[in-house]
């Protein structure tokens, strides 16, 4: 059972204490100790910015400010309470954010860390930022992990996949790794005309054509037009289905 049932009284308690239960509380316990902690840095690094709320729960939006000032600091383990178990997506974003461009010598603990994020967070946001923000060694993402990342049902999450796939592979890669499957059930039509020209810079206009076969309407017309001038010899069924726009 819980010792503090309030996050009152862990603002309440001396910074030892709070880091103590930062480490050694219960999940509550210690989001409660990494918001208090965070507040008590901001005191002293930024005190307009915490002035009259010192005893109340900041809000989500202080909390994002929080994770930057404890960055600034080193504060890996108060960020990580934040990164897993803050209820605010766009602050448990931030806080992986801030993991990844600001690790040092930990990097191996903190790129476990984030992959485990990437993969275990509800939240979409929380998944395109780590995306957004990784590096080629945090979090580790292969090949499968992007192809996984493309059929999100976040577009955000797809398009941060499909660009992160293009900048740390080859196109030998790509093209044999099954992303470009994701060309028949894409119905963003910016995203599938990016994928379309991913799988056109991995010698696959075959794919493309492919997916304008399953593909309809506008979406179907995009491909095509990305195929005009290219050199593509066409089964008969296929043309059958392509002459029925």
């Amino acid at each position: 059972m819980a010792s503090h049932e309030s996050y009152t009284t862990v603002t309440a308690l001396e910074g030892p204490a709070q880091r103590a239960l930062l480490a050694n509380g219960d999940a509550v316990e210690r989001l409660w100790a990494a918001w208090a902690l965070a507040m008590r840095l901001a005191a002293e690094a930024a005190p307009m910015l915490v002035d009259g709320h010192a005893d109340e729960e900041p809000t989500s939006g202080l909390r994002r400010q929080l994770v930057v000032i404890a960055a600034g600091l080193g504060e890996g383990a108060l960020i990580r309470v934040l990164a897993q178990g803050d209820p605010n997506a766009r602050v448990r974003a931030a806080s992986c954010q801030y993991l990844i461009v600001t690790s040092g010598s930990n990097a191996g603990e903190v790129a476990d860390f984030v992959r485990f994020c990437l993969f275990a967070d509800p939240s979409p946001v929380v998944r395109e930022e780590i995306l957004r923000w990784s590096r080629p060694d945090i979090p580790p993402i292969a090949i499968e992990d992007l192809v996984r990342l493309a059929n999100d049902a976040a577009p955000a999450v797809r398009q941060r996949a499909v660009i992160l796939a293009e900048r740390r592979f080859a196109p030998d890669a790509i093209g044999t790794s099954g992303l470009l499957e994701r060309l028949d059930a894409e119905d963003e039509r910016g995203l599938l005309i990016e994928l379309a020209r991913l799988a056109l810079k991995c010698n696959r206009p075959g794919r493309v054509l492919q997916a304008a076969e399953v593909q309809e309407g506008e979406r179907r017309l995009a491909l095509l037009d990305l195929l005009v001038g290219r050199d593509l010899r066409v089964a008969w069924p296929a043309m059958e289905t392509l002459a029925a726009l």
